[in-house]
């Protein structure tokens, strides 16, 4: 199994069942870090679809990748009790919980084996910089006729987008779901009678809370004082000082804060000090802003939180808490 991102650096991610944003409404069990990893031949085949997109200023995004059989069993908790539908108007509205199990949630997922993924299509404009996703009718882990790939429920423009989809990923091996639009296994599946049960995990284990507190350092300011410690990456330990007004960070060499690696955009979140307290606002990027491990357009930062940006793992200190 290997790290997409091993093989594109800069691929978009947004990996659902590490936060809450999916239909169980929870981070889900095995999902230690927002990572995608898959078998190495279904990974090589991918950062070809991906090359291959990018001629016509399009990437994917990808919403899920190996997935161990602790999550499965997760989903299966999930499906027999009754009693939480709590994401039930927006991931399954048509369909009673019960209904799920068999097509939607089964005992044993493909997933597991590494080589099934979820993704869906992007199109930047003529300078790569902003992509947005295409339309394609329902959102990720819609349960439903209208997730079907070739559904008479789509419109004409969002089954177009959905075939785009479709021919770069066969161009390269992947098969389609047909109940689901953005899943795909590739084949042959490099392993196909063996399931896997290792959680995703990130490369590199951040510092400890004591660590921590041993490293951070005083600042100083006309603004309540406030910083990020980087917890990991070659800039680790550093206490990055976070202006009066608005601090930018991005891979921008102008950016107050400039993390140079290629998960990060040029111009990825701001922090603001607001009358209310300190604020993060994620500024368009491609791969997303996350606080606690979720993913946000703004939030407010509170003493501890940790702020991830790219690869980038930050801990926000203020000093009239800390």
């Amino acid at each position: 199994m290997v790290d997409l991102r091993t093989l594109v650096p800069d691929i978009a991610q947004d990996i659902r069942y590490f936060g809450r944003d999916n239909f169980v409404g929870a981070p889900v069990d095995g999902y230690d870090a927002p990572r995608c990893w898959l078998k190495r031949e279904a990974a090589e085949a991918l950062a070809r679809v991906e090359r291959s997109l990018r001629e016509k200023h399009q990437r994917l995004r990808v919403f899920d990748c190996y997935r161990p059989a602790r999550a499965v069993a997760h989903f299966m908790r999930w499906a027999a009790d009754p009693a939480d539908v709590k994401t039930k108007a927006t991931h399954y509205p048509d369909l009673d919980k019960p209904q799920l199990l068999g097509g939607y949630i089964a005992p044993v997922s493909g997933h597991s084996r590494g080589a099934t993924l979820d993704l869906t299509l992007l199109q930047c404009d003529g300078r790569d910089a902003a992509c947005t996703p295409l339309d394609m009718g329902t959102a990720f882990d819609y349960f439903g006729t209208r997730a079907n790939t070739d559904s008479p429920e789509a419109t004409d423009v969002q089954r177009a987008n959905r075939r785009q989809l479709h021919a770069a990923m066969a161009a390269q091996g992947f098969h389609n779901y047909p109940m689901e639009w953005w899943h795909y296994t590739f084949k042959p599946e490099p392993t196909p009678g063996l399931l896997y049960d290792v959680p995703v995990t990130a490369l590199e284990e951040p510092m400890s809370q004591a660590e921590i507190e041993r490293l951070m350092q005083p600042y100083d300011g006309d603004a309540p004082g406030a910083s990020l410690l980087v917890r990991n990456g070659p800039q680790a330990g550093a206490a990055l000082t976070l202006e009066a007004g608005v601090t930018r960070l991005g891979r921008h060499p102008d950016s107050e804060i400039s993390l140079d690696d290629i998960t990060v955009s040029r111009r990825h979140a701001d922090i603001e000090h607001t009358a209310a307290g300190w604020e993060v606002r994620d500024a368009g990027s491609l791969n997303g802003t996350y606080v606690n491990n979720q993913r946000i357009d703004r939030a407010q930062l509170r003493h501890g939180d940790e702020l991830q940006v790219g690869k980038f793992r930050l801990v926000f200190f203020t000093k009239s808490d800390g």
